[in-house]
């Protein structure tokens, strides 16, 4: 088989990369393990343009929001999928009227204004741990679980994609391209999330692993609410299906096992036990591990001294928002030389 990229890696930040490839006429074909666990599969899909108790607006929110949405909204428009992305609040409770005063001025800010939804007093939900208050941030949902399968048909029905583990050292680079087994291309794009630690080709990237759990539970004496509710570092995220939610999610840098822990179950399920005056039901608890770095700017660009590789990785927590933006930007400056921004180039990087 002969193509002009092979990408290797089919979660959200493949899914772009192939996205704009054939959008720009482009022959491609994704490689992918197929795996259930990986940290796309369970991610929420939430945008969040605000970080932190001090409301901190996130990194060029302004400029990969917009962007995001649109992309988003016509991706799923082209792949038939009604009522996969939708605006939404995320409704940070507040405990205390000293963390409500500190709130008030916070939410005045003039960067932080335009993405206050509402801040109230009042008690947000009865079902919940009384608090003084609440304040709802506007944000974006994407129902990645249905995105990412469907996209992979959409490439299936292409004989785009091919479900097979990538073993590195297989991979022979030639002046014009590389082989694969039976596979030529001219280009190679690793998206290969937390697997690239084992890439030998971009080994001088500081790539970190970053790991996070989550829970999937049933209330069903909670109303039928469409916002997420962040209380106690915990967030409760709505499931497509009637009375399931998303429980998540925390952060362990340096962890790179994807096995669920006990320990991390029983903090989810104690501050669950506090924060809820309702029965709930655990029905599943995964992990998977994100591929971070620590300054927390992706990873783009190609290779310093095999051009006909590239790569787009170390999203972290944020690879719903910025996976587009950056697939296209890498996309563009393969094809017709587009600048990469400089925050985010590999260029940086010195390969010994």
């Amino acid at each position: 088989m002969t193509t002009d990229f092979l990408i290797v890696g089919g979660g959200i930040t493949g899914m772009w990369v192939a996205h704009y490839l054939i959008q720009y006429q482009q022959n491609c074909l994704l490689i992918d393990e197929g795996l259930p666990n990986t940290a796309s599969r369970i991610a929420s899909g939430v945008m969040n343009p605000i970080t932190g108790k001090y409301l901190i607006k996130t990194w060029r929110a302004d400029d990969f929001f917009p962007h995001a949405q649109q992309a988003y909204t016509q991706l799923c428009q082209q792949l038939s999928l009604p009522h996969t992305t939708r605006p939404i609040n995320i409704v940070w409770l507040i405990k205390q009227q000293q963390q409500w005063q500190e709130m008030q001025q916070l939410s005045q800010k003039e960067t932080i204004a335009p993405w206050i939804h509402q801040l109230q007093q009042n008690n947000y939900l009865p079902q919940l741990q009384q608090h003084y208050g609440h304040i709802a941030i506007n944000a974006y949902f994407i129902e990645l679980h249905k995105l990412i399968p469907a996209f992979h048909q959409y490439l299936a029905q292409k004989n785009a994609i091919l479900y097979q583990k990538m073993n590195y050292q297989d991979c022979q680079i030639h002046t014009n391209g590389i082989t694969w087994g039976d596979i030529k291309a001219k280009h190679v794009i690793f998206c290969d999330g937390i697997a690239a630690l084992q890439n030998p080709y971009f080994q001088h990237l500081p790539l970190v692993p970053l790991k996070g759990e989550r829970l999937l539970v049933q209330l069903p004496d909670l109303p039928n609410i469409t916002n997420i509710i962040k209380a106690s570092g915990l967030s409760i995220v709505p499931h497509t299906t009637p009375d399931i939610y998303w429980v998540g999610s925390n952060y362990q840098h340096w962890n790179n096992n994807p096995t669920p822990t006990t320990e991390q179950y029983q903090k989810f399920t104690q501050t669950l036990d506090q924060l809820l005056h309702i029965p709930y039901q655990v029905l599943d608890h995964q992990a998977a591990i994100r591929p971070a770095v620590l300054h927390r700017y992706p990873f783009v660009g190609k290779h310093p001294q095999y051009p006909q590789l590239s790569v787009l990785n170390g999203m972290g927590t944020k690879g719903t928002t910025l996976a587009p933006f950056f697939a296209q930007q890498l996309i563009q400056h393969l094809l017709y030389q587009h600048p990469i921004d400089p925050e985010v180039s590999i260029d940086q990087y010195k390969k010994n």
